[in-house]
This record gives C-alpha cells, structure tokens and sequence, in this order.
C-alpha cells in the first residue's frame, strides 16, 4: 500500500490521498481509477446515501466524482478572491443533500460554506461578517451538527475556544473551551480526517501522544 496523507474507506470502496493523485480501490484492494485533477488533495470523504466523493484540496480547489463512472463530476474552487491554505474541516448532511466546507478567508477569518449537491450550486454562507476561525465541523446522531473554532480578539489573537451546536442555519448555544483542549480535539479530528495514516501522524503534532478518541457531540455533552 502507498504511504498516503489520507485513505479512507467504506464497505465497498478505498480512496487513498497521495496530495497529487487519488487512487480508488474496489472492496477487493484492486485499483479500479485514478485522477489528478487537483494539486494538494490530502484529503477524501463519501458522500451518504449516492456514489459520489469529494476531494478536498489544501488550496482554494475542490472536486466531486462519481463512484458509478468512475469519472469528475465537477471542480469547483472558493469564492474568489482567496489565497489562504485551506487545512480546515468539511461534511455532507446525513441525507447527502449538501456539502458543507469551512472556508478560510484573506481576512483571516472563516466562512461555513452550504453547497447543493443536486447542482453543487452555493447555497448560503455562515458566519461571514463574524470574526470566527471554525476548525472542523461534525454531523451528530441527532438534527444538529458541532463546530469547534476559536473567536479572535481585536488583536487578532484568540479571544476564546469554542464548541458549538449547530442546526444548519445558526449555532443555537456555544460553549467556552480551554486552549490545551482545543488543540487537541483540533489536530485529532485533522487526522480523523486523513484516515490516521502514518504518514498523517508523522507529521501531526499529536505524533507522540496517546490518541484518544474524540466525538464532538460527547465533548458538548460533557460541559
């Protein structure tokens, strides 16, 4: 197996990240396709309820493919202008209906950006006038989904962690974290994403730390 910065599976494919290719694999481990249309790709997630997944790159790029025809659907980039690296997390709706990306943008803040899946059109953007940095975003049990992030100051430093429930259109309570937590639960859901491949962890300043596994919706729960 290639030492990929993401790889991630379900019961009946395998996508594995190597930042210039992705690779898909049937259930049997045999590759069955390859692209390379974005640059940086490190990071890939299914989309429920079709046979569509997304490639997330590290810069302003994105693209959607078909496990089906084993072909791009489409690639999109950010709202222009933007020239921020984009390290930060993404979701689909439980019913597979929207993608919903957090942004980072040149003022240095975050948007969460609600796209349709029927026609990958922008459907809303949250949180743009607000000075908020949002990590990474989960879908729960429940209707709700988490955000954690941090708000910056005047300063443009960190004014406080968060956690955050969130309903898909507004957070509806939030709750204060320390920062020790914060980046723990930060760089632990980064390497969720990537799969916990060993060259993720390498490279993950949790790397000589124990991993103790961190659900969002438990953390909110908790406080």
């Amino acid at each position: 197996m290639r030492n990929f910065w993401s790889y991630v599976s379900n019961d009946k494919y395998a996508i594995g990240c190597t930042g210039q290719t992705v690779h898909v694999y049937d259930c049997a481990g045999i590759e069955i396709a390859k692209f390379s249309d974005i640059k940086y790709a490190y990071t890939a997630m299914f989309c429920p309820q079709s046979n569509l997944f997304v490639i997330r790159s590290t810069t302003v790029w994105f693209a959607f493919y078909s496990l089906d025809t084993l072909q791009l659907i489409k690639k999109m980039r950010m709202r222009i202008p933007n020239s921020q690296p984009q390290d930060e997390g993404f979701c689909f709706s439980p019913d597979g209906k929207h993608f919903m990306n957090i942004e980072y943008q040149d003022n240095l803040t975050t948007d969460l950006v609600i796209y349709n899946m029927e026609d990958f059109r922008e459907e809303s953007r949250i949180f743009a006038s607000d000075p908020v940095v949002l990590s990474h975003i989960e879908r729960s049990d429940s209707s709700f989904y988490y955000l954690i992030g941090f708000r910056r100051g005047q300063d443009g430093i960190i004014d406080y962690p968060f956690i955050a429930k969130f309903d898909g259109v507004k957070i509806v309570d939030l709750k204060e974290i320390d920062e020790q937590n914060y980046d723990y639960i930060h760089w632990y859901k980064s390497l969720e994403l990537s799969g916990f491949t060993r060259k993720s962890i390498e490279w993950s300043p949790l790397k000589d730390k124990k991993l103790t596994p961190v659900k969002l919706a438990d953390i909110y729960g908790s406080l």
